[in-house]
Formats: C-alpha cells, sequence, structure tokens
C-alpha cells in the first residue's frame, strides 16, 4: 500500500519532506494536534522559506496522488535548524493545530446571563481571541444558557 502526503506552508507545495509525523488530539484538557515535519538544507535550500506563524496545511491519502484529504491545519510555531556549517543541514519544523492560539489566551472575568450560545462565543472571540481567528462558521444553535461565567481559562 502508498500512501501519498501533501504539505503546504504558508500556501507553498513542498514535496521534499522527508519525515511528517502527525499526533491528533481531541479532548477536554486542553490538547491540540501536533505536526512535526524534517526537511534535508542542503546548500541552505529552505534556509528562509518558513517563518512562525505560517499556515501548514498537511494532506494524505492511499492510493491517490496527490494526496486530497485534509488531515491537519494549523500554525508554525517552532523552526529548528540541526547540522553543521552556517547553513544547518537538517530543519524541523513544528507546527500545532490553531486550538493552540486559543489555549494562549486568557480572559477577563465575564459572566452571562440569558445568552444565546453563538453570542457568547462571538462575544468572547472579538473581546479575548487572538487575532486573525474568525467567527464566520459560529452558527447560531437556539440554545440559551441561563447563566456561564468565565475566570481566566
Amino acid at each position: 500500500m502508498t500512501v501519498y502526503t501533501k504539505i503546504t506552508i504558508d500556501g507553498t507545495e513542498y514535496k521534499d519532506a522527508k519525515n511528517i509525523n502527525l499526533r491528533r488530539s481531541i479532548g477536554d484538557n486542553n490538547s491540540s494536534s501536533r505536526l512535526e515535519a524534517e526537511f534535508n538544507n542542503h546548500d541552505g535550500l529552505h534556509k528562509t522559506d518558513f517563518t512562525a506563524g505560517d499556515e501548514v496545511v498537511f494532506y494524505a491519502d492511499k492510493n491517490t496522488d496527490p494526496a486530497v484529504t485534509k488531515l491537519f491545519t494549523g500554525v508554525l510555531t517552532e523552526i529548528k535548524f540541526d547540522g553543521e556549517g552556517s547553513n544547518k543541514e537538517q530543519i524541523k519544523l513544528i507546527a500545532r493545530d490553531y486550538t493552540a492560539l486559543l489555549q494562549q489566551n486568557t480572559i477577563e472575568p465575564s459572566v452571562y446571563t440569558n445568552q444565546e450560545i453563538s453570542t457568547i462565543v462571538t462575544n468572547l472571540m472579538s473581546s479575548f481571541g487572538p487575532t486573525g481567528v474568525t467567527t464566520t462558521n459560529v452558527n447560531v444553535t437556539g440554545v440559551t444558557l441561563g447563566r456561564i461565567a468565565f475566570n481566566q481559562i
């Protein structure tokens, strides 16, 4: 069985990753998925290609080339160079999914009474959310909460 992969970073597709490791995580305990990709950097090939904050999208498929199944979308958080000389012959990229951006923010004490859920989410994101994350896909649920309070988390 052949597994085809595709990785795009800041809109540019890279086909020369020598190793890609995806750890998907879903849970209630502030977990986020993590992607690590390693590239050869012979003669400084990728020396200036990557910047922390770049969007990373990873696709993988069995027997479909090019891969079209999106498994990960996130943000590049770390760039590590390794090796001898000024070019550092290896680059390791670490990206975390977008939930990582939300986990880094704190919320001032806030209380909502008799509010619809989408209103609460939209208000929290506009007041305390990270730059670049929108509420475009927040839909009205029709569910009204009697009371909910937030304090730092």
